[in-house]
C-alpha cells in the first residue's frame, strides 16, 4: 500500500509539473508576442544638420550622435545613396563611413538651390543641381558626368535648382526662371535625354522648388509672391493652390509617403493640404518658426506594425509628428537647415 501510494503521489506530481511546464510555455509565447509589438525589426536612420554645419544622427528621435563637428558652413541638402552619404554645402561632399569623414567632390552646387530637392535618387543614379548644369552619378556620388540633354532643344545642359520624381518614374527639374524639364524613366537603353516641357498654362516666372504629390507635380515660389502650384499632366498645365498667406517664402515642400502634402514657410511654420486648400498645421511649433526641411521615417516592428513619423528641420528646433503633420513635438532645440 505504501508503495502504491508513493507511485500515485509521484504520478500526480509529475502530471502537475508537465501541466506547469506547458502552462509556462503558453505564457512565454504570450510574452514573446508582446515583445514583438515593442521590438523594432527595421529602424530608421535620420540625418540632420544645423546652421553652423554640424551633422547629427538618430535612430529613435530621443538619442542623438554628433557625427561631424561644426565647421561654420551652413548645410543645404543631405542624401544617402547606397552606402554613401552626400552633403551639399557650397560644394558637394561625400562620406563613405556614415558621416565620420567627408571628402569634397569638387563640384559647386548651384547657389540658387537652397533646399533638399537639389539632389535626388532616380533611374538608378544620383542627380545634382550644380552650377555647371545637371550632373549625374552611376556610383552613388563617387564620380560624376553631365546629364544628357536634348540637342534639338538648343540647351546642352540646363542649370536647374530642384528635382522631383513622379510615382510612375518620370523625373523633372526646374531652372531659376521656372522652366520645367523632363526625363523619362525608368531610363531605357540608350538613356532618355532631358527635354523642356511644353507648357500650356504656367505658373508665374520666378524661382521655384518642385516636389511630387503622388502623380502630381508641385511647385512652390521661393520668393513667396506666387504661392504653390500643381500640375496633374506632367507640367503642361498648372493650377494654384489656395489657403497660403501672401508673400511668404516657401522653404520646403514634401509629401510624407504620399499621404498628404506639407509646405514649410518662412516665419509662419507649416501648412497642410486639405482638399485643394492649405491650412495652418502649427500645433506644438514655436511661433514664427521657419521650416527648412521635411523628412518621413518609419519603424517596422517584429509583429509587422509600422509606426510613422514626420520630422522637420526648423529655425527653432527639430520637431516630430506622429500624425502626418497635424501636431508637433519638439525633439531637440537649435537651428537646423538640412534633413533626410
Amino acid at each position: 500500500m505504501r508503495s502504491g501510494k508513493r507511485f500515485f503521489l509521484q504520478t500526480v506530481l509529475l502530471s502537475a509539473a508537465i501541466a506547469g511546464f506547458i502552462g509556462s510555455g503558453c505564457k512565454k509565447e504570450s510574452d514573446i508576442g508582446g515583445d514583438n509589438g515593442r521590438v523594432v525589426r527595421t529602424p530608421y536612420s535620420l540625418y540632420f544638420s544645423d546652421r553652423l554645419g554640424g551633422l547629427f544622427n538618430t535612430n529613435d528621435g530621443q538619442a542623438y550622435k554628433i557625427i561631424f563637428p561644426r565647421d561654420g558652413v551652413s548645410s543645404r541638402s543631405l542624401l544617402p545613396s547606397g552606402s554613401n552619404l552626400l552633403w551639399a554645402k557650397v560644394n558637394l561632399h561625400l562620406s563613405a563611413d556614415n558621416g565620420r569623414n567627408f571628402n569634397p567632390v569638387n563640384f559647386r552646387v548651384e547657389p540658387a538651390a537652397q533646399w533638399q530637392s537639389l539632389m535626388i535618387n532616380a533611374h538608378n543614379k544620383v542627380f545634382l543641381a550644380s552650377a555647371d548644369g545637371i550632373l549625374e552619378s552611376d556610383d552613388n556620388g563617387l564620380t560624376w558626368k553631365p546629364s544628357v540633354s536634348d540637342p534639338a532643344s538648343g540647351i546642352f545642359n540646363p542649370v536647374v535648382v530642384s528635382f522631383a520624381r513622379l510615382s510612375g518614374g518620370n523625373l523633372f527639374a526646374v531652372d531659376a526662371r521656372g522652366n520645367v524639364f523632363r526625363k523619362s524613366g525608368p531610363a531605357p537603353t540608350p538613356p532618355q535625354s532631358w527635354k523642356q516641357v511644353s507648357v500650356n498654362t504656367s505658373f508665374p516666372t520666378g524661382l521655384y522648388q518642385i516636389a511630387n504629390f503622388n502623380d502630381a507635380l508641385v511647385a512652390g515660389s521661393a520668393s513667396g509672391a506666387d504661392g504653390v502650384w500643381f500640375s496633374n499632366n506632367e507640367g503642361a498645365d498648372w493650377t494654384q493652390y489656395s489657403g497660403l498667406p501672401n508673400n511668404q517664402e516657401v522653404r520646403s515642400i514634401y509629401s510624407p509617403n504620399g499621404q498628404g502634402l506639407l509646405v514649410g514657410l518662412d516665419s509662419l511654420g507649416i501648412f497642410r493640404l486639405v482638399g485643394t486648400s492649405f491650412v495652418p498645421s502649427n500645433n506644438g511649433l514655436t511661433p514664427f518658426t521657419t521650416v527648412y526641411g521635411i523628412s518621413y521615417k518609419q519603424d517596422t516592428y517584429k509583429n509587422e506594425v509600422i509606426k510613422q513619423y514626420v520630422y522637420i528641420a526648423t529655425s527653432t528646433g527639430l520637431y516630430r509628428s506622429e500624425d502626418l503633420g497635424q501636431n508637433w513635438a519638439l525633439m531637440r532645440s537649435g537651428e537646423y537647415r538640412a534633413i533626410y
